[in-house]
């Protein structure tokens, strides 16, 4: 009878923990609502944005983007966030942001430009809609004056 117990409350902690882990990522969420024009995107090249690899997602989430939803950084910085395979090309500058998913193994990013903010948009497979916080490494010429995001889930 104890160990019934005990393992309906392991399950209730993990559960639990599984639902906060798929909301937590809803206070970053900044949809763009009117603020821009979605038909003046400059979507970046694949080349130019690096998703932050696991090991170290906890320290730009908690760390240098708990507080702001961009940081300019420089290379060696954006190296330690992404591997030692990041390259950005003459002219741009490397910038860690703010980024929401749904469903990771799913789905993929996209970022854009819309004049002077950047767009990150996140589409994966799913049955429910979770939120969850990530971060990415984008080659921009200037610092973000907004990042808005948008996130679908398709059955």
């Amino acid at each position: 009878m104890h160990c019934t117990r005990l393992a309906a409350a392991i399950l209730g902690c993990v559960l639990s923990q599984g639902a906060f882990a798929q909301t937590e990522g809803k206070a970053w969420l900044n949809p763009p609502g009117q603020a821009i024009d979605l038909n003046e995107r400059q979507v970046l090249e694949d080349n130019l944005f690096f998703e932050v690899v696991a090991s170290r997602l906890p320290v730009a989430v908690h760390g240098d983007l708990q507080d702001v939803a961009a940081v300019a950084l420089d290379t060696g910085r954006a190296r330690f966030f992404t591997g030692p395979y990041f390259y950005c090309p003459r002219g741009l500058r490397p910038f860690l942001l703010r980024a929401v998913y749904g469903f990771g193994g799913t789905g993929r990013f996209d970022v854009s430009r819309i004049g002077k903010s950047v767009l990150i948009e996140h589409g994966s497979l799913g049955h429910s809609n979770p939120y969850n916080k990530s971060a990415l490494v984008a080659c921009l010429r200037d610092a973000p004056k907004a990042v808005y995001h948008i996130v679908s889930v398709s059955e």
